[in-house]
């Protein structure tokens, strides 16, 4: 519980669980509610300001919009969210790690789902390759965001 500016208060909370199967796969799933967060005609709100300053005719509403995208990329902007994690240190009995991350807001359906591989060559150099991809409609949370997507690719080497 978090107080407000208005001196109110909002309930955060998160309930999850794990479980590791016999073949290493490890599963997280989690909700969070984060009462701070906007309501539906809150968003409804968002999205308006959003798209009466796009695209920006003037210097002031260019400054809104800004504001309104940096606003978009925290983490998160709505109340209900469901998190699921797998994990699997050695994917199909090789050195290969996998994870897969998905991050679902449950008011509208929007989210963002991420793949990371790694593949350890010595237990000092590994690369991996990690892609990621927003999913929603055109005024859905998560495709509000900056980004629609990543694809990165990495070498890491341990002194």
């Amino acid at each position: 519980i978090l107080p407000r500016e208005d001196e109110k208060y909002v309930i955060e909370t998160t309930l999850g669980t794990g479980y590791t199967f016999g073949n290493g796969l490890s599963a997280n799933l989690e909700w969070t509610h984060l009462g701070g967060g906007l309501s539906g005609s809150e968003w409804a709100n968002f999205t308006d300001a959003v798209s009466a300053n796009s695209p920006p005719t003037s210097t002031a509403s260019a400054q809104r919009l800004a504001e309104l995208r940096a606003m978009a990329n925290h983490s998160e902007l709505r109340r209900d969210y469901l998190f699921l994690r797998l994990f699997q240190e050695r994917f199909a009995g090789t050195k290969l790690q996998s994870q897969l991350v998905v991050l679902h807001g449950l008011e509208d359906g929007s989210g963002s789902a991420a793949l990371r591989l790694e593949y350890p060559f010595t237990p000092e150099t590994s690369a991996w390759l990690y892609l990621n991809r927003r999913y929603g409609g055109s005024k859905d949370e998560f495709i509000q965001r900056t980004e629609r997507g990543t694809v990165s690719l990495g070498l890491v080497h341990r002194f």
